[in-house]
Formats: structure tokens, C-alpha cells, sequence
């Protein structure tokens, strides 16, 4: 080889360093202002990183003559183009997840082929040994994500599996089209190769990482896949200098798996608030030291790089590790499926113009629930005796002619020939994540009314008028209330402790009011608080709308319907409710975004006129 082609020069190795900064830098910036939402669409901000990247790189690939750099720039420009190929994906909302990850998954398939278009790249031999130490180190590196992880549906599984498989046979193949071709005609020495080479293997990571999953999982995979680069340039020897890219793959391609099969994408929205963006970003920390560790291991052991050990050793400490895997996903994880579900709306919604003449407001209650109930089971009888051939589970509405069905794409499709269905909504559900933890306040109560009492005149109400709410009941659909508050206990209607058609939580099925984030008791105080609220002297009762920070179209219905018409708490509200103990005015304080929660614009307009038509007011 020409000298000339092999040696670096200063100049080169601080270019190199500095593309290597870039590269990281440009990739985290990009993603981070693409994540935060409402500074810079996703899409535009995939499309920037690409440009930021693709155009130095190019350049330096066909300029650059050192085989070792180019290889280098060669390996981060790939990266690159597959980020590319992955931005559209950006395009999609987050509540359509199963689309996002197919379409990564197609597109992931479309650059493998155009990959393997060009030929399969040389490498050493690589011995089954090897593979399996490659997969005994992700199932390490993987024991934080199945700790306390939760799979979506069996699609969003088989779908996220192969995505991170694919993954990792995409970037064995870049290593072994560029940096691993390279290093048998320029090595510098294992020691410096292997450094040298987990910063590439790294760096490109990063880069693919950022075209992965969506709601800024990307984040995620990009603190814990770049970690895997010395781990997976040490798996890579072959023997002394000969490389093989398929013990990077899977290590690589399994790590990814995990990760995307047990990250809930739908909490981890910035808007969303929800505490699992901190949970996965501790998992992801974890698995950076695990990755970091497993390399010291590695190095540790180098003096067997190259010998032949021994097969069923190997194979039975790699099954061991996956079965402990397991364990800890049993245990302390989430088994089953927690997929997102449906929202069908049906064409024919309840007449319930009848309701206007009736003048007892009780007797209008009643009739408009009657009648929102058995044209509900009407309508829906068929579509039902459908879901339970299918064994496909459902929830039935009444507020709105609806059902919520647990399904995706393939149950899209088949109850889009439905003729009864008007629309289909996505309806995002999030994965458990445990116990959640309860908010209680502890400031004093005031001496007197507020500020924002007396600017509004509720004092003058109370004394001039002496109107302070009594014989008004208020439903309130938050987070949740905490009902022994000194502000609050006096007004709710189950303060005996009898719960049964006053507290409804279609989260978590507590068995009293708890609030989760605190919020549901602020506004619920500023209500009918005793001394911070307008009306003290009204009842209440209460449902968990929003016990995390992500709802949908079913859990806004499931609280309305409980406070039109209240039931115990294992009723059912076709045939427990009881619309005379129901709410006079609801309070809610939610939105229902299309990308975050899947509401449309009319999909609760007729449960608001069924309430109206009821005679409830709807704040």
C-alpha cells in the first residue's frame, strides 16, 4: 500500500477528532431541539442533522486518502444515509406507533438490501462461541429495560424485535464495509484499534439511533447504544487480525430489541410530564455502566481472543444469563401485552331531542340515560358478537356510540368494512410502570378570602346573596382528589367512607379518591374549597381522568358516564347506573390532542350534547 494511504498526520488526527465532535455533537443537538416540542418539527429536524453530517463526511470520504480515516468517515456517512432513509418516519404521530415502527422496519429492510446489492463484505472466521458471548453480554446489558418493563401488543413486539435485529445486522454491515475492512492493512496495535474503534462504532451508532423510534426514544437508544462500541469492536476479533461484523450484530441488534419492544413511547413526550421519561433515562444510564463493564470484562479476558473455547460453556452461561433475564422481567417487569387500542366511533348516534320537553330536571336525567343506554346496546350488538368471535377484548360506551377495542393495525382494517362504523380513532394506553406514588399538600388554609376570591366578587356573592353552593354537586375529572384534605372533606358526598358511586378510578380501580399529581385537588379546591373555593358549600364527587399526564377519548368517556350517571365501584354503567346520584356540574381541566391522545375534533361533541340535553352544566 501506497505509505501515503496509511499514515496520519497531525493535521489528520485532529481532523478526525474534531469530525468525531461534530458528528456527536450535531447528532444530540438536532435530536434534542427535535424533541422538545414545539421548537422545531422532528422531521425538519432529522432532515438538519442529515445535512449537518452528510455534506463534511462526503467530502472527506472521496478527499481523504488514509485508508484508516477514511474508513472512519466512510462508516458515519452510511450511518447517515441510513438516518436518511428513516426521517419520513418523523411524519407519523406519536399515537401511531404500530405505523412507525413497520415503516421503520420496511425502510431498515430497503437499506439491508441495498447493502447486500453490493456484495457481502470479507471478514474472518467467526465461531459460534463468539456469537454466543455477544448474546450473553446483551442480555446483561438488557436486565434494567426488563426490570420493570412492559411489552405493548404482540404486533408492537414481533414488529419492534425484528426492527433491532435488522438494526444490527444494518450496522455489522457498515462495520464491515468500512472500519473492519480497513484495520488488517492498518492496524495500529489491539489496544489502539480497539479504542480507536469503539469511538467509531459509537459515533455511528449515535447517528442510527437518531432515525430510531419516535417521542424522543431516540434519546434513549442514543445514551445506550453508542456504549455498546468498545464492547462490540472487542467482540469483533476474529483472530489476531482478522474481524467478523456478526458478533457486533447481534450484540447490537438485541440490545435494540429490548429496548424498542419495552420502551412505552406514549409517556415520554416532554408535555406528557410523565415520571417515565425519568425511568428510562435511568435505565438507559444503567445500561451504559453495564455496557462500559461488560467491555472491562472483555479486556480482562483478552488473552482467549482468538483460542477456541469451550462450545457448551458458552451456550449454557449465555441461556443462564437470558433465563435470569427473564426472572427479572417476571418479577419485577410487567408480563403480558399493554398495547394501544382503538376508539370506533359508530354512524348512528342517540336521538335525544325527546329529553327538551321533559321539565323535571330528574326525570330528564334518567330518560336521557335510558335512552343513551339501550341505543347503544342496539347499535352495537353486532359489532360486539364480532369482537367476541375474534376474542378481542372491548369496552362499550354509551355517552358516545362507541367501543374501544383492544387492537391495531390489522384490527384497523378489518373494522374499517364495517358499515356501521363511522371512524376509528387511535386510542394511546399507557404501559404500567407501578405503584404511583400519591400527592398531599401541607400549606396552611388562609384567614380570610383570597385575592382571586375578592376580584371576582365570590365573597360579595356569599354575604349579599348568600349563595355558597349548598345543595349543588360538582363532578370533578382530574387527576384524582385527595378527599380528607381539610378543604375538601366536608363537601364529598362518601366522607363516611362509603365510596360506591362517588369515586371512580378507571386507571388504577383504587377503592377511594387518591390523587396522583396533585392537580385534581388544586382545582377541585378552587371550586368549593372552604376557604379558597367559590362555592364551598357544594358536593362533590370525582373520577381519575388523568391519574398520568395521557389520556384518551375512552377514559375522558369512562369519567363523564361515571359522573352523568354514578355505580359502585365493580359496577357497570349500563346497568349500575344511577343518573339521581349523579353530578349538576362537571369541572374538568384536560385537552385531547390528535398526535398525543387521539381525539378528533367532534369525538366527545356528542357526550357534550347528551350532558346538555341532560340538563349537566360542562366547565
Amino acid at each position: 500500500m501506497n505509505p501515503s494511504m496509511s499514515k496520519t498526520s497531525c493535521l489528520g488526527r485532529i481532523l478526525t477528532i474534531a469530525t468525531f465532535l461534530w458528528v456527536v455533537i450535531a447528532s444530540f443537538g438536532w435530536q434534542l431541539i427535535g424533541g422538545v416540542d414545539l421548537v422545531i418539527d422532528p422531521v425538519w429536524a432529522g432532515l438538519g442533522q442529515v445535512l449537518t453530517l452528510a455534506l463534511p463526511l462526503a467530502l472527506l470520504v472521496f478527499l481523504w486518502r488514509p485508508v484508516r480515516e477514511r474508513s472512519m468517515f466512510a462508516a458515519w456517512l452510511l450511518a447517515t444515509l441510513y438516518l436518511l432513509l428513516l426521517t419520513p418516519t418523523r411524519l407519523f404521530d406519536p399515537v401511531q406507533s404500530q405505523w412507525v415502527l413497520l415503516t421503520q422496519l420496511l425502510l431498515s429492510l430497503l437499506f439491508l438490501g441495498l447493502m447486500g446489492f453490493f456484495g457481502r463484505p470479507q471478514e474472518g472466521p467467526v465461531s459460534l462461541t463468539q456469537m454466543l458471548l455477544a448474546a450473553a453480554a446483551a442480555a446483561i446489558i438488557s436486565y434494567p429495560w426488563l426490570w420493570g418493563g412492559a411489552l405493548g401488543s404482540l404486533l408492537d413486539t414481533l414488529l419492534a424485535v425484528a426492527l433491532g435485529l435488522v438494526v444490527g445486522v444494518n450496522a455489522g454491515l457498515i462495520l464491515g464495509r468500512t472500519w473492519l475492512a480497513a484495520l488488517p492493512s492498518d492496524s495500529r496495535g489491539r489496544g489502539w484499534d480497539i479504542f480507536t474503534g469503539g469511538l467509531v462504532i459509537g459515533a455511528m451508532l449515535m447517528v442510527m439511533a437518531s432515525g430510531l423510534s419516535f417521542s424522543s426514544g431516540q434519546w434513549r437508544l442514543m445514551l445506550v447504544l453508542p456504549s455498546l462500541g468498545w464492547l462490540a469492536m472487542a467482540l469483533s476479533y476474529a483472530t489476531d487480525n482478522n474481524f467478523s461484523w456478526r458478533p457486533p450484530a447481534l450484540l447490537i441488534g438485541l440490545v435494540t430489541a429490548i429496548i424498542i419492544a419495552v420502551m412505552d413511547t406514549d409517556g415520554l413526550s416532554l408535555l406528557a410530564g410523565d415520571s417515565l421519561a425519568m425511568i428510562t433515562l435511568r435505565e438507559a444510564a444503567i445500561s451504559l455502566m453495564l455496557a462500559w463493564l461488560m467491555t472491562i470484562v472483555a479486556l480482562a479476558l483478552s488473552y482467549f481472543w482468538g483460542r477456541p473455547l469451550n462450545l457448551g460453556l458458552a451456550a449454557g452461561g449465555a441461556a443462564i444469563l437470558w433465563l435470569i433475564g427473564l426472572v427479572l422481567y417476571v418479577i419485577g417487569g410487567y408480563p403480558g401485552f399493554y398495547g394501544d387500542r382503538l376508539f370506533v366511533v359508530l354512524k348512528d348516534q342517540a336521538d335525544l331531542s325527546a329529553a327538551a320537553s321533559i321539565d323535571d330536571y330528574h326525570e330528564r336525567r334518567q330518560v336521557v340515560y335510558t335512552t343513551l343506554v339501550n341505543h347503544a346496546n342496539d347499535s352495537q350488538s353486532d359489532l360486539r358478537r364480532l369482537l367476541g368471535r375474534l376474542g378481542m377484548g372491548y369496552q362499550s360506551y354509551y355517552l358516545v356510540n362507541a367501543i374501544e377495542v383492544k387492537g391495531g393495525l390489522l384490527a384497523r382494517l378489518l373494522l374499517a368494512t364495517r358499515p356501521e362504523v363511522d371512524r376509528i380513532l387511535y386510542s394511546p394506553t399507557l404501559r404500567p410502570i407501578g405503584t404511583l406514588e400519591t400527592s398531599r399538600g401541607s400549606a396552611d388554609a388562609p384567614n380570610e378570602p383570597q385575592w382571586n376570591l375578592t376580584n371576582i366578587g365570590a365573597d360579595r356573592v356569599w354575604n349579599e346573596l348568600g349563595v355558597r353552593g349548598a345543595g349543588i354537586v360538582v363532578g370533578q375529572s382530574d387527576s384524582g382528589v385527595q378527599w380528607d384534605h381539610p378543604e375538601l372533606i366536608d363537601g364529598y358526598l362518601g366522607q363516611d367512607g362509603q365510596h360506591d358511586y362517588h369515586w371512580f378510578d378507571p386507571w388504577n380501580h383504587t377503592s377511594e379518591p387518591v390523587d396522583f399529581g396533585g392537580h385534581g385537588t388544586h382545582t377541585l379546591g378552587s371550586v368549593l374549597g372552604q376557604t379558597v373555593g367559590v362555592a364551598p358549600d357544594a358536593d362533590w364527587i370525582a373520577c381519575a381522568n388523568l391519574a398520568r399526564n395521557v389520556g384518551n377519548s375512552a377514559l375522558y368517556l369512562d369519567c363523564w358516564q361515571f359522573l352523568l350517571a354514578p355505580f359502585p365501584q365493580d359496577g357497570d354503567p349500563f346497568t349500575d347506573g344511577d343518573p339521581a346520584q349523579g353530578a349538576d356540574i362537571f369541572n374538568n381541566s384536560w385537552g385531547c390532542p390528535a398526535d398525543a391522545e387521539g381525539c378528533d375534533p367532534g369525538v366527545l361533541l356528542p357526550a357534550a350534547q347528551a350532558l346538555r340535553a341532560a340538563g349537566v352544566f360542562v366547565e
